[in-house]
């Protein structure tokens, strides 16, 4: 036996008998149904407001009743519930009466006479209801999603931009107001010794930040920061748990709701805090993590500032100063320069040999887990580029456990010996020193310099292949966080991409298949790999515009007017105009814009032709014809896959570039 459904009406009836002949057909129909009876607006108010008003599926409503017209119920209704869907039950009504009805805002209209009507009805409204719930819960969980991943965008660029600590810091924190909109928020360094002061700080009392800075407190007099520095983790505090936890001059200062204590690591040390002064969080999971990543991004800011402070120092002290620190410019230059990992090494490993008295040397890379090395880049000795050997034995295991430089005087008197310890020796090398490449705590590879003198390196050039080897993870690290940020873009693109063909069911899935068939078609070309990713972006965007364009417009089963057509017409520009304001897509805009221009000149919206269109606008072209024809429409039934094909090649040289449409055919198996 098929379970029933369950379903609660809220029925607006004078009549008992016509209610419970509505509630029986539903019964009929597989409905188990949950109704109530009202007949006067103050009835309808109450039933709306009251407990169970959130959970009405469908209101079924005479038009015409003594105390409760039509009209008036609409307007109610669209005040209190817009999401639920009414139905006019009326016994005498005209046609204009419903055509009032409908524009009114009712779903649908019923005649009591012809109640068999009413359950296709009921399950049109509840199943469209659904579908839009599910669409603005989806669109709001985007909303949210891109205004953090902007925001982040944002800070990740302020912190990569500037070498100023304060300033640094403190646009982070602009920043990040404008997510959670906290009550105020500070960043409390402390030193080497402990002491607590001010850094930057925003919507934070000034007597708070004077205090601070007057009085200077160590960590043991403020428990809440020495906790969140022992533990090293995020600290959550509520009004009632700060007592004996913070200072007496903070919390008399502050309306505190909820307090939140990020620690600021910067090479594996807390150097900081990020304390946040916020409304409660409410099990919003995304506030704890934003914290925690900003705090990681304040840790890294601090560390580029810190680490441009030691330079300036070292320009002072390095008896080779200036042209030290000429080499590190350049050094710096090429990994900012490119984020092909070999490309930045190979670069790399030419400046090292200016910098520092080498006579061999090599740049090796961790591979993951399989506890092997491999030559990333090699000069004076034999080692081959790709070249790989097993840490067990080596010198570079012990500097790679411990994260400290090794430094062998005379290797001849080393007992420790390995694969590359003989192709150095080969090389008459004498002595050498190994620096771990690290990143936040993470061992990524080795720098090993030889020389042909025994003790042929100097404290300064041990320390300079650190700063250089720190220098390198630091790279490393930005190419795999830039990869990341080019993942969570694209994954939002898919996201957008869903939901912008989630409006209609007749488009679902339609941007990912345009974008399959446009990818085979620049493969087919030998696009390069980046416009092979412009041309992914394009296919999922490229009817971002629709976005504007009503429901029932897209869901249209009939012919279009001109005034409809139009509309239609207009998402082009319109998805340029949504796109514009966000730089990464600026290069892909011309082909969502173009993507209905024709051959030879008559498509829209600026009418250009031939090589005018840009070739992903060609491309994507002909894959949208393509699965639009092949799919199902309001308006028509999937066409077949032959059809289509004939479609395409007599379009071609008219809708279509000739040759796309060529190799299109190539590609889906069928001849030209």
């Amino acid at each position: 036996m098929i379970p029933k459904r369950a379903l609660k009406v809220l029925m607006l009836e004078n009549s008992e008998n016509d209610a419970a002949r509505m509630a029986e057909t539903l019964l009929k129909g597989g409905y188990e149904v949950h109704s109530e009876r009202v007949a006067t607006p103050e009835e309808m108010a109450a039933a709306m407001d009251g407990g169970s008003g959130d959970g009405w599926d469908v209101v079924l409503s005479n038009y015409e009743m003594p105390q409760l017209i039509g009209k008036a119920v609409l307007k109610l209704l669209r005040e209190r519930r817009p999401d639920v869907p009414l139905i006019i039950v009326s016994g005498d009504a005209s046609e204009d009466m419903a055509v009032e009805a409908i524009r009114a805002g009712a779903w649908d209209y019923v005649m009591k006479d012809r109640l068999s009507r009413l359950v296709p009805s009921v399950e049109r409204a509840v199943s469209d209801r659904g579908v839009k719930l599910e669409r603005d819960k989806a669109e709001d969980a985007l909303k949210a999603e891109l205004e953090v991943s902007n925001a982040l965008l944002k800070m990740a660029e302020i912190t990569s931009s500037s070498i100023n600590w304060n300033e640094t810091a403190e646009k982070v924190l602009r920043v990040l107001k404008g997510i959670i909109r906290f009550e105020g928020a500070m960043v409390i360094l402390a030193d080497s010794e402990g002491r607590l002061s001010p850094g930057a700080a925003v919507a934070c009392s000034d007597s708070i930040i004077s205090a601070l800075a007057e009085m200077r407190p160590g960590l043991a007099d403020v428990r809440a920061l020495e906790q969140a520095m022992l533990t090293k983790k995020l600290l959550t505090l509520g009004a009632d748990e700060l007592a004996g936890m913070m200072p007496d001059f903070i919390v008399s200062n502050l309306r505190l709701k909820e307090l939140i204590i990020a620690p600021i690591m910067a090479r594996e040390q807390v150097v900081g805090f990020l304390v946040i002064n916020i409304r409660k969080a409410d099990g919003d999971s995304r506030i704890p993590a934003l914290i925690k990543g900003i705090a990681a991004q304040l840790g890294s800011a601090f560390e580029n500032a810190s680490l441009y402070d030691e330079t300036q120092k070292k320009r002072l002290e390095l008896a080779k100063g200036m042209e030290a620190l000429r080499v590190l410019h350049e050094i710096d230059r090429m990994i900012l320069s490119t984020l092909d990992r070999e490309d930045m090494l190979s670069k790399v490993s030419l400046q090292i040999k200016r910098l520092i008295p080498a006579d061999a040397g090599c740049i090796l890379l961790l591979n993951g887990e399989e506890k092997t090395l491999s030559v990333s880049c090699c000069w004076g000795a034999g080692l081959e580029k790709g070249e790989q050997f097993l840490l067990d034995g080596s010198p570079g295991a012990d500097t790679l456990l411990s994260g400290k430089p090794t430094v062998r005087a005379d290797v001849l008197e080393e007992k420790k010996m390995c694969r590359h310890d003989g192709v150095f020796r080969d090389a008459a090398i004498r002595s050498e020193i190994i620096v771990p490449i690290m990143s936040k705590g993470t061992a990524l590879g080795l720098i090993r310099l030889g020389s042909r003198r025994v003790a042929g390196f100097t404290y300064e050039d041990t320390a300079m292949t650190e700063k250089l080897a720190y220098q390198i993870g630091i790279a490393l690290e930005n190419t795999r966080l830039i990869a990341d940020l080019e993942d969570m873009l694209l994954s939002t693109v898919q996201a957008l991409s869903s939901a912008i063909d989630a409006k209609s069911h007749w488009t679902r899935g339609h941007s990912a298949r345009v974008t399959d068939y446009a990818l085979k078609i620049g493969k087919e070309i030998g696009l390069p790999e980046d416009e092979m990713e412009k041309l992914r972006l394009t296919g999922l965007l490229h009817d971002i515009g629709k976005i504007g364009i009503s429901d029932e417009l897209l869901d249209k089963p009939g012919a279009l007017t001109d005034e409809e057509y139009e509309k239609i017409k207009g998402h082009c520009d319109r998805g340029a105009e949504i796109l514009a304001p966000i730089k990464q897509f600026r290069d892909i805009i011309p082909a969502i814009r173009h993507h209905h221009e024709w051959w030879d000149g008559k498509g829209y919206p600026l009418g250009l032709k031939g090589e005018e269109i840009s070739l992903a606008s060609r491309i994507i072209s002909v894959a949208d014809f393509f699965d639009s024809f092949t799919a199902d429409r309001p308006y028509r039934k999937a066409q077949d896959r032959n059809l289509a094909i004939a479609e395409l090649k007599r379009c071609s040289g008219t809708q279509f570039d000739p040759a796309m449409v060529s190799i299109f055919l190539r590609v889906i198996g069928s001849p030209d």
